[in-house]
């Protein structure tokens, strides 16, 4: 298995939270793992990006030019990495934030109100998270009980029961959104 995943929005969407929980959720599982940050002019607000590869071998280079799948948050995003997927990925789309498809009939597409459900639980700042486990709970990358440990490795210290409470009912709400699409 060699899975390489580009994570994209604007800052401020926690996308290098996303790329880090998914590289512990692959260390956990035993995987040869990189994690790649990329950041635009400005932190909250331009561009942000990852790569994460997640390994049976070793990894030769973080670089990734055709991923096997992306995570895309917003429109911009969208157009300039669903074109690199390679034929037979996956492409999830935050549908909150990005019109349309990205017209490809040779990748998988999963389009999930991402935004708007995490409006719905209170926060838009699990929009990621929500992401993050659709992600994983529709490819398998990574198991259910390494993502779930991940965020408790990640989130232990923070005094904010509340935080983690709305980041758990994230993860379900991420998990359910994706499996009811099958």
């Amino acid at each position: 298995m060699n899975r390489e995943v580009i994570m994209a929005g604007f800052g401020g969407q926690g996308i290098m939270l996303m790329g880090k929980l998914l590289a512990m959720a692959g260390m956990l599982d035993n995987r040869e793992v990189t994690w790649f940050p990329s950041y635009g002019a400005e932190m909250r607000g331009g561009t942000a990006n990852c790569t994460v590869i997640i390994a049976d071998q070793a990894i030769g280079s973080p670089i990734v030019v055709r991923p096997w799948a992306c995570i895309v948050m917003n429109q911009p995003s969208m157009e300039r990495f669903a074109p690199q997927v390679k034929p037979g990925g996956f492409l999830l789309a935050n549908s909150s934030l990005i019109n349309g498809d990205p017209q490809r009939e040779d990748i998988e597409v999963l389009a999930l109100p991402i935004t708007e459900e995490a409006d719905r639980l209170g926060s838009i700042k699990v929009a990621n998270i929500i992401a993050l486990a659709a992600f994983c709970a529709r490819t398998g990358i990574v198991s259910r009980e390494s993502l779930e440990q991940a965020m408790e490795e990640s989130f232990a210290g923070k005094s904010d029961t509340a935080l983690m409470d709305i980041n758990c009912k994230a993860v379900r709400a991420g998990r359910d959104m994706a499996t009811a699409r099958l």
